[in-house]
């Protein structure tokens, strides 16, 4: 299995455009359900709760309720969902950021134990109407010492062009942490992701694991970004992890 964080397991963040300069948001975030609840078995499809603050670009930010759309008790986690809208004085464009702490911990989290969250994507009403949204599970099992592969599903609202590719450490955590992609120098091969189909592959032969009794987990970040005339105008991130069972 894999997590994203000790309490957060991803995070993705998206807009489209609403009247003038009014931007309406979707916040995305799963997260350990023990951080919010004494049990996961306390969770429950509908509650609400506030587990992330956005920075608007603009010097403003925002807490927005969200809302649990579903729980996993056995894995511990739920997923959230969250809208707001926000009205700017231009076109932009702006970065929008949740920054969050923390991922898992060791001995279970190889590359990036204790490593703080970053989501983010880009506002620019003159260039688009919305950025590419994805959805994919926390949870993404790989076997050990064999290829794990799956797709990042990606759609654009208006039918501009979207490429993926590997977030930066910049773009996963915040300023103070360094963020690693599955790979060196805690595995023989690194992970990689194709710019054109989002199928993303981690060959996890020589990956380090955690010791006995430990699952093992590697996160992982990739961007979607939203091209128009070679520029990249948007881009939300959809956030994952892979480990090796």
């Amino acid at each position: 299995k894999s997590a994203e964080a000790s309490h957060f397991r991803s995070a993705q963040l998206s807009w489209t455009k609403g009247t003038g300069n009014t931007a309406q948001f979707k916040s995305t975030v799963a997260a350990r359900a023990t951080f919010f609840y004494p049990r996961a078995s306390n969770a429950r499809v509908g509650d609400t709760i506030v587990p992330v603050t956005v920075a608007l670009g603009d010097g403003n930010f925002v807490s927005p309720a969200h809302t649990v759309v579903a729980v996993d008790a056995t894995n511990d986690w739920i997923l959230t969902e969250g809208t707001f809208n926000h009205t700017y004085a231009g076109a932009g464009p702006y970065t929008v950021r949740t920054d969050s702490c923390c991922r898992l911990s060791l001995p279970q989290h190889i590359n990036n134990p204790d490593v703080s969250l970053r989501a983010e994507t880009i506002v620019n009403f003159s260039a688009t109407t919305a950025n590419p949204v994805s959805s994919i599970s926390p949870i993404v099992d790989c076997a050990k010492n064999a290829v794990c592969q799956f797709a990042v599903p990606a759609s654009d609202p208006d039918n501009q062009s979207v490429r993926f590719r590997l977030a930066t450490s910049q773009e996963a955590a915040d300023n103070f942490a360094t963020f690693r992609q599955p790979g060196a120098p805690h595995a023989a091969n690194n992970a990689q992701i194709d710019p054109n189909t989002g199928v993303y592959t981690w060959n996890t032969s020589g990956a380090r694991l955690a010791p006995a009794g430990f699952d093992t987990y590697y996160s992982t970040q990739v961007m979607i970004e939203n091209v128009v005339g070679n520029q990249v105008v948007s881009k939300p991130r959809s956030t994952s992890s892979s480990a090796c069972r």
